[in-house]
């Protein structure tokens, strides 16, 4: 269920516990294969670019399904 915990911040249960499990796995995975990554900025130095690990298709369909959706219910005036 979408709950709103301040006004206009909205939090809701997007990946269950077993699919957050599979990702961290796979980004583990990417992390111990030694190829070198690009990290999303420079004062970030643990995070990913999904589209370099091959997870890209992944964000893509989960923005696509789901979240742009929501955005256009919760945010009618943003939607476009």
């Amino acid at each position: 269920a979408v709950a709103e915990v301040a006004p206009g911040v909205y939090s809701l249960p997007l990946v269950t516990a077993e699919g957050c499990h599979v990702l961290r796995e796979e980004l583990a995975h990417a992390e111990a294969s030694g190829i070198p990554q690009r990290r999303p900025n420079g004062m970030n130095r643990y995070g990913t670019i999904l589209e370099d690990v091959g997870l890209g298709g992944l964000a893509q369909a989960l923005v696509d399904r789901c979240l742009r959706p929501l955005a256009a219910v919760l945010f009618p005036e943003w939607d476009g």
